[in-house]
């Protein structure tokens, strides 16, 4: 084993150790269902399940696109010196972090970004499989393709610096803004991937046998009166349904309630524009999704 091997053995060591002592307090922290409804304000959404850490994830993405917008508005980014292609940098010369390195340090993760940095600089974050940066973007209420698109590639600025810098200055500005108000458009069904995402690495925190949800929308209640939530499968189900608004933000809750096979239970459409997140739990495992959606015309 050569010297670099040794180095670079070492920085991914200390990526994976630093990312545990910040993330867990974070994000590790088991929650108890009465907390449940109160992390994410707006109706009660407690009761334990997904919705919970749909909400969850909301709070999370709608924190990190405001800071993506401040970061985009004050429009110091890194500067490329080394490469006469377009390339990313994680941290440039100067300590000037990318857009993801920007939004991991605000959530007190600087030495995994420092250690990011010093293992591979020019990392593409929709190249990465594992490690430190995928543990943050799995809790960070955002996709890992959606990472890819806040990461931008920066010009040589070598040449011609003083003209390229503010020309380069106002791409990523413009750049970085317009992937801000795309994401937000795209909340509720990227929250949905998000959460499907995070699901395998919380499995055992949740205590039914098998679990599921779905999202659907934008519904609007000049069409909709309301959903009947059906049980299509053959055994009892605890379903229930919450509506979000665009930013994942709930803006209606229904309870938890038993449905045998073959029963079905309505839900009201709130005012205005919602997505339905509708899940459903039960105490043996399933062969498909048990629950069908059904609007109700207004």
């Amino acid at each position: 084993m050569n010297a670099t091997t040794i180095a670079r053995a070492a920085v991914s060591m200390m990526v994976v150790a630093t990312a545990a002592l910040f993330l867990s307090p974070l994000f590790g922290t088991p929650r108890s269902p009465a907390d449940d409804g109160a992390a994410a304000g707006g109706p009660d959404v407690g009761g334990g399940g997904l919705a919970a850490r749909y909400l969850e994830l909301a709070e999370r993405r709608a924190v990190h696109l405001d800071r993506l917008h401040a970061y985009a508005e004050r429009g110091t980014f890194p500067a490329n010196l080394d490469f006469y292609e377009r390339t990313p940098y994680f941290v440039d010369a100067a300590g000037t972090r990318c857009a993801v390195g920007e939004l991991m340090h605000a959530d007190g993760l600087g030495e995994v970004v420092a250690a990011i940095a010093k293992a591979d600089n020019q990392v593409r974050v929709a190249d990465v499989k594992d490690g430190a940066l995928i543990d943050w973007v799995l809790r960070s209420g955002l996709t890992q393709a959606e990472c890819a698109l806040i990461q931008p590639t920066y010009e040589h600025l070598e040449r011609e610096r003083k003209r390229k810098l503010e020309e380069e200055r106002l791409r990523i500005q413009a750049h970085l803004l317009s992937v801000e108000e795309r994401l937000r458009v795209d909340s509720p069904r990227s929250l949905a991937t998000a959460l499907r995402r995070l699901l395998p690495h919380i499995r055992d925190e949740l205590p039914d046998a098998a679990v599921g949800f779905e999202v659907e929308g934008p519904l609007r209640s000049d069409r909709f009166a309301g959903h009947r939530l059906v049980n299509r499968g053959t055994v009892p189900l605890r379903v229930r349904a919450v509506f979000v608004d665009r930013r994942g933000d709930a803006v209606g809750a229904d309870r938890w309630v038993t449905l045998g096979p073959g029963s079905e239970h309505r839900v009201a459409q709130p005012d205005g524009e919602a997505w339905i997140l509708y899940e459903w739990a039960a105490d043996e495992e399933l062969d498909r999704r048990p629950v069908r959606l059904v609007p109700v015309a207004g």
